[in-house]
């Protein structure tokens, strides 16, 4: 059985990621460009995560900074 700290790199590498790109992307901006759709930016850091800890490998959702492969929709509809 897998412990529960073997998976922290992989939690620790995306955060890192995510809190990188919102600072590039907001940190500091002014108006509408300071603005960020926090549960969007939480949704990708949920999806790259478990793409981290499932195949080895991020969807890019962070660095795309959007839902670029339509990973959101296809969710949608599987869960109806």
């Amino acid at each position: 059985m897998t412990s529960a700290v073997s998976y922290e790199p992989f939690v620790t590498s995306n955060l890192n990621k995510f809190f990188d790109h919102v600072d590039q992307r907001f940190a500091g901006k002014k108006g509408a460009e300071g603005i960020m759709d926090l549960p969007a930016w939480m949704t990708f850091f949920a999806i790259d995560g478990i793409g981290e800890l499932t195949n080895s490998a991020s969807y890019g959702l962070i660095e795309a900074g959007r839902d670029k492969d339509g990973i959101f929709a296809a969710m949608q509809s599987f869960l109806s």
